[in-house]
């Protein structure tokens, strides 16, 4: 999790949660991808979200480092 401030004393996590577009679907009635999403807003955590990502002529790796580094 960049920019972590260790747990507690109010710090809010950026957290990058990988996935594949199948996986946000499954389970069909009960995604383990909203759920996650789910108990990190509840923990007053920020969700990174690869669909909100630009199209890039970028390595995704690299483009997931850069987008963690600007929600510092």
């Amino acid at each position: 999790m960049a920019g972590s401030g260790g747990s507690g004393g109010g710090s809010r996590w950026r957290v990058f949660l990988s996935h594949t577009s199948e996986l946000r679907a499954f389970p069909p009635t009960a995604s383990y991808v909203a759920a996650a999403e789910r108990a990190v807003a509840a923990a007053g955590h920020v969700i990174v979200d690869m669909a909100d990502f630009p199209a890039a002529d970028q390595a995704p790796a690299d483009m997931c480092a850069e987008r963690m580094a600007l929600t510092s």
